[in-house]
């Protein structure tokens, strides 16, 4: 009997200890999402880090507008055949962006390298939750080309952080990771759009 007694009492203590441990066990925040599914509170504030930096991009171009023309100029070597030897010619390189309604840039970028090797290309650019512009085209030869713009007050920056890009659009000497033109060269667009050399 006394036994019995002893069991009941240790089951009760044990059960009184786990009731005490769960209760005292602090809640992991989260928030629901729009579907009813708990989402950790650290992928709600990265979620909202997203849209922040989206809406400083936006602003960021909508202060003078986006849309016109852009230049840099620079420095490449061209072969003199009388000569025998390259000499230094400066090019001036373009870049063109139109805004469209859906928060996408329409582009088209037009430049020089040594021995007049060209890149080329155009597209429409999608705004990443990250703040910046991306292109994805998917090519048979090469594989996926990522082109990036990234913008700030300063200057619009070319991404080809694979090379993909350089390769489908560029000749031998050309390359478009890291081409930036300054944002105090644009110009109203017009009819002065980049063109063939």
């Amino acid at each position: 009997m006394k036994f019995y007694l002893l069991i009941a009492i240790i089951v009760a203590t044990i059960g009184s200890a786990c009731d005490e441990a769960q209760s005292s066990t602090p809640e992991v925040p989260s928030t629901k999402s729009e579907e009813g599914n708990a989402q950790p509170a650290s992928r709600e504030a990265e979620d909202e880090q997203g849209k922040k930096e989206k809406q400083q991009a936006i602003d960021r171009t909508s202060d003078h507008g986006l849309s016109g023309r852009y230049t840099m100029k620079m420095e490449i070597g061209m072969f003199n055949p009388d000569e025998e030897d390259f000499e230094t010619v400066e090019v001036e390189n373009c870049l063109t962006l139109r805004e469209l309604p859906d928060d996408s840039v329409e582009y088209s970028a037009l430049m020089l390298f040594t021995n007049a090797h060209i890149c080329e290309l155009s597209g429409v650019a999608t705004l990443t939750d990250e703040g910046f512009y991306r292109h994805v085209v998917e090519e048979e030869f090469f594989g996926k080309c990522i082109l990036d713009l990234h913008i700030d007050d300063e200057q619009i920056r070319l991404g080809d952080e694979s090379g993909t890009c350089r390769q489908i659009y560029c000749g031998a000497r050309g390359h478009l990771d890291g081409m930036a033109f300054p944002r105090d060269s644009q110009a109203p667009q017009g009819e002065s759009s980049c063109g063939a050399y």
